[in-house]
């Protein structure tokens, strides 16, 4: 009980100091503060707290969630950034314009994030065993393998493990009445320790899939928020129908790259629980995000139902396999077979993931303005393009992976489709 009350308590005071923090920028305001320093350290301080959120929040869904469909589950979870994202740009609004006190755009958030972590520390659960339910289950259960003649056989250990059940009659009536003994192996203690051992950096990187995924997610995330910063000025700065629309318009139209974003979140994680297969899934989407940023760019600048449609797009394809990999991937790798179970490998893995993406959250931004104000917009999209292609092509390894897995798979199916009719014919004949 206590360890649940420590973490906890971690993820109360990470949320309440990243909404002291917010806050404090609208403190400024109210003080009269003007100097640089001061939102300097500040923002600092607010990237630092709010960056140890995701790898926790995303641990604890996949303490809940097993494998089975849990891209679908994840992406309509993962709704919630882009409706963030939404009040984010809706709540200061009401506050930037001229004469207003603007303070109040960053406190009200601020005491929104307080609050929330109050309700986090009364009310989140953050593993299943914890309120007595059993955990999901996180790897597929491989059937025996079959023999010539069809029988199926178990391995040495299997017919140890059942040979230790039948011996051991006294041991489950006697735990019978207590869902958590294990009838065989480890004591809850012993378990309990091979769990809280946490996982190191280095052994993390380890894990099959981790760094292609970490790279490909620098690059996708690079994209997505380029898009998120850079989409209002771009909106209103640009005619769009021979016009330009202004600021108030181009804000509301940029809001609908994150109900894009949803749609892409939702889409992408139903595709691969659908197929069985992540990072297929991502490249389909970033394959198809490459024309759709093309078209915008030269499109979209046609009439503003091409643009809100174009956009719509882009939300989709580009936020559809970054949210993916930020969840669902994130917590498939940390749940990884070579991870033994181990309950703190799922954050550990999912900072190393969202860290690598948050450097390209960062670096996207800064060479778009580079690359728009010296080569043009042309170029800065052909930069967003290139990114989505090499955010793919990072996943090429995983991807022929998988399709070897499904070839295999396939060639079994109809190895045993031709078996099946030659096993009844014999039967028939003898009988």
């Amino acid at each position: 009980m206590l360890c649940i009350v420590s973490h906890v308590k971690k993820t109360f005071q990470c949320c309440c100091s990243s909404g002291v923090f917010v806050g404090m920028l609208g403190v400024a305001y109210f003080a009269d503060i003007h100097h640089l320093a001061y939102y300097i350290v500040i923002q600092i301080f607010v990237g630092v707290f709010e960056s140890t959120g995701w790898p926790g929040v995303v641990a604890v869904m996949g303490n809940w969630f097993g494998k089975k469909n849990r891209g679908l589950l994840m992406g309509i979870w993962n709704s919630h950034t882009s409706v963030g994202n939404i009040l984010g740009t809706a709540i200061p609004s009401l506050f930037a314009k001229k004469c207003d006190p603007w303070g109040w755009a960053f406190l009200i958030p601020g005491f929104v994030m307080i609050f929330v972590g109050c309700v986090m520390f009364f009310f989140l659960v953050l593993d299943p065993h914890h309120v007595g339910l059993p955990p999901p289950q996180h790897h597929e259960i491989k059937e025996p393998r079959p023999q010539k003649n069809g029988m199926s056989y178990k391995k040495e250990s299997d017919l140890t493990a059942d040979t230790n059940i039948k011996t051991s009659g006294k041991l489950s009536i006697e735990n019978d009445t207590d869902e958590n003994a294990p009838l065989i192996g480890k004591s809850p203690s012993d378990t309990e320790k091979s769990k809280g051992k946490a996982v190191g950096l280095l052994r993390a990187l380890t894990v099959p899939g981790v760094v292609e995924f970490a790279v490909s997610l620098f690059f996708a995330k690079m994209v997505a928020y380029t898009f998120l910063f850079w989409l209002p000025y771009y909106v209103a700065y640009n005619r769009i129908g021979g016009r330009y629309i202004g600021e108030q318009k181009a804000d509301l139209l940029a809001t609908l790259y994150d109900v894009g974003g949803i749609i892409g979140g939702i889409t992408t994680g139903a595709l691969s629980d659908v197929i069985n297969a992540r990072a297929i899934s991502c490249v389909i989407m970033l394959y198809c995000a490459v024309p759709t940023l093309f078209m915008y760019r030269y499109f979209g600048v046609k009439s503003v139902g091409a643009s809100i449609a174009l956009i719509i797009f882009c939300g989709l394809f580009i936020n559809g396999p970054y949210a993916l990999i930020t969840t669902a991937v994130s917590s498939d790798l940390g749940t990884h077979e070579s991870l033994r179970e181990n309950q703190k490998a799922k954050a550990t893995v999912t900072a190393i993931i969202d860290g690598m993406g948050s450097l390209g959250a960062a670096f996207g931004p800064l060479v778009t303005g580079f690359v728009s104000d010296y080569f043009g917009w042309n170029s800065a999209f052909y930069v967003l393009m290139g990114s989505c292609f090499i955010s793919s092509l990072m996943l090429s390894r995983l991807v022929v992976g998988e399709a070897r897995y499904f070839y295999r798979k396939f060639k079994t199916q109809t190895k045993n489709q031709v078996y099946a009719p030659t096993k009844a014919s014999k039967e028939s004949t003898m009988m």
